[in-house]
């Protein structure tokens, strides 16, 4: 009997599950339409972790699971983050230790005419191509808080701290008086102020793992404003800017005297 699941998703699943993607399909009649909001769609995904594989194995039935962290804040990339998200709101916590990527995983959504990517992550572009024998479209949606999310991540403002984060313009070579600077290169970073070095030299694998660690940090620091160095060139920066675009409050410019600081563009 032939599958009633589309053909590329069956090669993806091959490919990169368990794993860091996501499929959207077509929900069927056994997916009770309150976790799916309602929508004719469906989000899936085989995850990696031996902990997820266990908890997974001895259910014995898929789960449904929202992100452990409350709605459009930073998403949680170890235990003691959701502790600190969700305590006295959910009854336990699986510990499995740190997350081996800290970004969320890619969405690929594969109901339409031809697949698209609706939020990079982990499994880029040219791998998905590679195993589709075609090019994706990329459709990174910028809903508002109330619209109907066809994917996860799709909000205008999403996974942002309390504080105002700001991206920059260029590197940051002046501190903004009362900020948390993040910078990706040591050679970049001043000394004094309050600051996190995010990766080693550009390495934005690890970017990508502490990314969230770093705006938690941040947004605990007292600082009325973060403000980010523009993300290196490398298999993650699609990701990783995507996060940050979303996280922002606007962009931050050094006209030689002092930083100006613009806000974003609602759409």
């Amino acid at each position: 009997m032939a599958s009633p699941l589309p053909e590329a998703s069956l090669r993806l699943a091959k490919a990169f599950w368990p794993g860091p993607l996501t499929l959207i399909l077509r929900r069927g009649p056994k997916v009770h339409p309150e976790i799916t909001a309602g929508l004719d769609t469906v989000a899936v995904r085989c995850p990696a972790h031996p902990a997820a594989q266990e908890l997974l194995q001895k259910v014995g039935v898929p789960l449904a699971a929202p992100s452990a962290n409350r709605f459009g804040r930073i998403s949680p990339t170890d235990a003691e983050a959701v502790r600190q998200e969700l305590n006295g709101i959910i009854p336990l916590i699986l510990d499995g230790g740190p997350c081996a990527l800290g970004l969320e995983s890619t969405v690929v959504n594969l109901v339409g005419r031809s697949p698209e990517i609706l939020r990079p992550g982990a499994v880029t572009q040219a791998q998905l191509a590679k195993e589709l024998g075609q090019q994706l479209g990329s459709r990174q949606a910028s809903l508002k808080k109330h619209e109907v999310q066809p994917a996860p991540g799709q909000l205008v403002s999403h996974y942002a701290p309390q504080t105002p984060l700001y991206l920059c313009e260029a590197p940051i070579k002046n501190l903004s008086p009362g900020a948390f600077h993040i910078f990706f290169r040591k050679s970049h970073q001043p000394t004094g102020g309050k600051s996190f070095l995010l990766g080693a030299e550009g390495n934005l694998d690890s970017a990508a793992r502490e990314l969230y660690r770093a705006l938690r940090k941040a947004d605990s620091s007292g600082a009325k404003k973060i403000l980010i160095e523009p993300v290196p060139e490398g298999a993650w920066a699609e990701a990783i800017r995507d996060r940050l675009g979303r996280a922002s409050s606007g962009t931050a410019h050094w006209d030689g005297g002092a930083w100006k600081f613009f806000p974003k563009e609602k759409p």
